[in-house]
């Protein structure tokens, strides 16, 4: 063997063993993240976690809930159950012209496909859905977003955007995926957090603002960068495969409704999963654009893409 074939058998061996190690330090990261999540997730299937590209793991100070935490000020579901009404199906057996849900809030007319479950409003419209003190039985049409999850999903770690969701399993459009989980807090609070959030160009505030003319008249903001579910990590997209509609099935505040995400197209198998950060109808485009250019470059590379996103 000559000295030149020696250095550059020396040159793969080494190159050979970086590279496991690395493997290694981003495998286990990857790993500790998963057990994370499967000690948390007890509604739903377990969700995988992907990095091939650095050793990130469960981001800090981060607990993964399924259900609300409620900030001081912010009323919680409890105090706000005298308030609903439930219907009086008979055999647990709503229909769309009799059910009292549906009467009062559709106009007699399902929100979901009693097949498929799809659902059945445009974009736009509240979905008012069975609450506890219903008769129904767990299995109505009427409850697809109660239901336990059956997505096979995983977070992965993306070059440019880091993390994000991407679907282990084809999803047929105008499905439920999951709500928009975090801490509830007043607008005063999330105006305060917003400041910090944007010296660090990240955050995770989501107004409920469905009822809300503009922003000072949006009671509550839900903030997942501490407490949160897998739909923390969606990202955005200027041609997104999600859609949101606001939601209400556990108290008889729309101040306080669901941020639900339903899928607007059918969604393939290792397609990650996106939104709009603007809303479902680019309502906040128009004025403001260079400053908003400034503070969050759109990295979603789709064909639409204008540049930038604004959260």
């Amino acid at each position: 063997m000559t000295l030149v074939e020696k250095f550059q058998q020396h040159a793969k061996f080494a190159s050979s063993k970086k590279l496991k190690i690395m493997t290694s330090i981003q495998s286990s990261k990857a790993l500790e993240f998963e057990r994370f999540l499967c000690r948390a997730i007890k509604n739903g299937p377990p969700i995988s976690v992907i990095n091939d590209i650095d050793d990130a793991g469960v981001p800090s100070n981060f607990t993964y809930i399924e259900n609300y935490v409620y900030g001081e000020g912010v009323p919680c579901q409890a105090d706000l159950n005298d308030r609903l009404v439930g219907c009086q199906c008979k055999e647990g057996y709503c229909t769309a012209k009799v059910c009292s849900c549906f009467t009062e809030h559709t106009g007699a007319r399902l929100n979901y496909d009693r097949t498929t479950f799809q659902v059945m409003l445009k974009p736009g419209n509240v979905i008012y859905e069975c609450n506890y003190k219903c008769t129904c039985l767990s299995n109505c049409v009427n409850r697809v977003s109660q239901r336990r999850s059956d997505l096979s999903l995983a977070i992965k770690r993306f070059p440019k955007k880091g993390w994000g969701v991407i679907t282990k399993r084809k999803i047929p459009e105008r499905m439920f995926v999951t709500y928009y989980y975090g801490e509830i807090i007043k607008s005063t609070e999330a105006d305060r957090r917003g400041s910090q959030y944007d010296t660090k160009g990240l955050t995770y505030l989501f107004d409920l603002d469905y009822n809300a003319e503009d922003h000072d008249e949006c009671a509550y903001t839900v903030d997942a960068t501490y407490y949160g579910n897998f739909s923390r990590f969606f990202n955005h997209s200027c041609d997104p495969n999600l859609v949101v509609y606001p939601l209400i099935n556990d108290n008889a505040d729309i101040r306080l409704h669901h941020i639900a995400f339903f899928t607007n197209r059918e969604i393939q198998v290792g397609e990650e999963l996106t939104f709009n950060y603007f809303g479902n109808f680019n309502s906040e485009i128009e004025g403001g654009l260079s400053k908003i250019k400034e503070k969050y470059i759109c990295k979603c590379e789709a064909t639409s893409c204008i540049g930038y996103f604004h959260k």
